[in-house]
């Protein structure tokens, strides 16, 4: 696939974040409280601006938190599956950014990812904060798993339980992600990087599958970077283990599997459509979606339309 094709596909992917001015678009939640979150988590990440990437991480805490105990079941190096991506490529800067930069960054991002995600998980666990009634709000909002609260509990408590959060927990998250914070910075952490990652690696799944890549004969100097093992490090299979993951996501996990899956060994868009039942629309909202969590899964970072 050539790199302007690539690029319009990522635009057209990534149309539907580039006007929005909010911190924060999302709140990655299965409460209903999701749009009045987001608007409190805006309006304190406003307030004071040392408490942004921890209202950051909480409002995308559920994906982090599946990303990073998919990449501890998976069992690899993530490092290692981007560096393969890398060297698909013949150019030593990567989006006008140099290789050895953009492991850097993605060994330091999936480093602070955890960490942060270790934090607010045992903020999760019990009321260590002593947030007292806000703690069930709280709970209802950030954890994936949790029974809702009504709307009397969340308009009373859910913002003060998240200032006394960030009051608590900030310096320690500043702290982690003070490494990387610049970096992302000078780069203006590129959606599109992220997204370039999970897209090529989609795009060459059907490629692997008809190549027989395990025959050297059969593959062009060009392919054989990117689709080689190293010590033992298997692509195809890699990439199957990412995708199977995304059955234990926490919002609609199974068909998001079901459109990434049938991406990657190269189902027409329309085939996938009539197969799900729904619309091409539906669909393309899907992959965005599916793109976004394999994001975070392999750099630690997956709606980072919340990094403005």
């Amino acid at each position: 696939m050539s790199e302007i094709t690539l690029l319009r596909k990522l635009d057209l992917l990534i149309a539907d974040d580039s006007n929005s001015s909010e911190f924060i678009n999302k709140v990655y939640t299965s409460s209903r409280h999701a749009n009045a979150a987001k608007q409190i988590l805006n309006h304190l990440a406003e307030a004071d601006s040392r408490w942004k990437t921890t209202l950051m991480f909480l409002a995308g805490y559920p994906m982090y938190k599946w990303a990073k105990a998919s990449r501890n079941h998976i069992g690899i190096d993530f490092t290692t599956l981007n560096e393969l991506i890398l060297e698909g490529n013949t150019d030593s800067e990567y989006f006008g950014i140099s290789s050895e930069k953009i492991k850097r960054i993605q060994r330091d991002m999936l480093y602070a990812s955890d960490e942060i995600v270790n934090i607010i998980e045992d903020s999760l666990k019990s009321d260590i904060y002593n947030l007292g009634n806000g703690f069930s709000a709280y709970k209802a909002i950030h954890d994936a798993n949790a029974e809702d609260v009504s709307k009397h509990i969340f308009g009373k408590y859910y913002e003060s339980a998240v200032i006394k959060v960030c009051k608590l927990i900030s310096g320690k998250i500043n702290k982690i992600y003070k490494n990387v914070e610049k970096s992302i910075k000078d780069i203006d952490l590129d959606i599109r990087l992220v997204f370039h990652d999970v897209d090529l690696l989609l795009s060459i799944g059907n490629d692997i599958k008809h190549s027989a890549y395990r025959n050297e004969r059969l593959l062009q100097n060009g392919l054989r970077k990117i689709y080689r093992q190293i010590d033992g490090f298997d692509v195809y299979d890699t990439i199957w283990e990412c995708l199977k993951s995304l059955h234990d996501y926490p919002f609609n996990g199974p068909i998001l599997y079901k459109v990434m899956s049938k991406t990657f060994i190269g189902e027409p868009e329309e085939k996938i459509a009539d197969e799900i039942g729904k619309s091409r629309t539906y669909l393309r909202a899907k992959k965005k979606e599916g793109t976004k969590a394999l994001g975070c899964l392999i750099w630690g970072i997956g709606d980072v339309s919340t990094f403005r």
